[in-house]
């Protein structure tokens, strides 16, 4: 099984662009209403997501967070999400 990441990168106009770093480095990277990405992976852990993101302090970087996601989330959202979640727990 897979361990899933949150993103978070705290400028809108940044979003698509990480999300692109992170899609080359990640083919799972998923992202979710512009708000978040996420990524599942099998020997990552969140350093290396936050810099496949281009998150950090560096002129030419991005601020923002990588959380690890435990075994447990609930919510009511678009079921597109939901079925990447359940993709991710069949891997």
């Amino acid at each position: 099984m897979s361990k899933l990441f949150i993103v978070i990168v705290d400028e809108a106009g940044s979003r698509k662009a990480a999300y692109e770093k992170l899609k080359r480095s990640f083919d799972t990277a998923f992202m979710h209403r512009d708000a978040a990405i996420l990524v599942a992976a099998q020997k990552a852990v969140s350093q290396e997501v936050a810099e496949a993101a281009g998150i950090g302090d560096g002129d030419d970087e991005v601020s923002g967070v990588v959380f690890r996601l435990g075994d447990g989330y609930s919510g009511y959202t678009a079921r597109h999400l939901w079925e990447w979640l359940k993709d991710r727990d069949d891997e």
